[in-house]
């Protein structure tokens, strides 16, 4: 059974599931007298469960493709070239994230007041 389940439909699966939990969660914390704690604790535990099994779906399906790239090419291997362009997403998207706070800050948002706080 388990053989047939593709990592992406894994993936796939949990970010379905998280998509229904996310938004019942901040419903759920928004009524009167509904305790927060244990909404916070459950919430986090099937966050949690859902995102444990993403990076080594993801690992496995970056594998996948090597090994299809090196049979198309009658056995000559660059996994070297698929980790550099990961590493090379993974870094940019990190001086993108960099630069967006930067705006964030050069247009005023202080992140050191809560956002609600703005509103009342």
């Amino acid at each position: 059974m388990l053989e047939r389940v593709h990592p992406a439909r894994v993936i796939a699966a949990c970010r379905l599931f998280l998509s229904v939990l996310m938004p019942s969660a901040f419903w759920a914390v928004r009524q009167p007298g509904v305790p927060l704690q244990p909404i916070l604790l459950v919430v986090g535990l099937l966050v949690g469960a859902c995102d444990s099994p993403e990076s080594m779906s993801l690992h496995m399906l970056i594998g996948w493709v090597i090994d299809e790239d090196g049979l198309a090419r009658g056995g000559a291997r660059r996994e070297g070239m698929f980790w550099a362009c990961n590493g090379v997403f993974q870094h940019l998207s990190e001086v993108v994230i960099g630069g967006i706070l930067a705006i964030f800050g050069a247009a005023g948002l202080d992140p050191k007041r809560c956002a609600h706080d703005l509103w009342l």
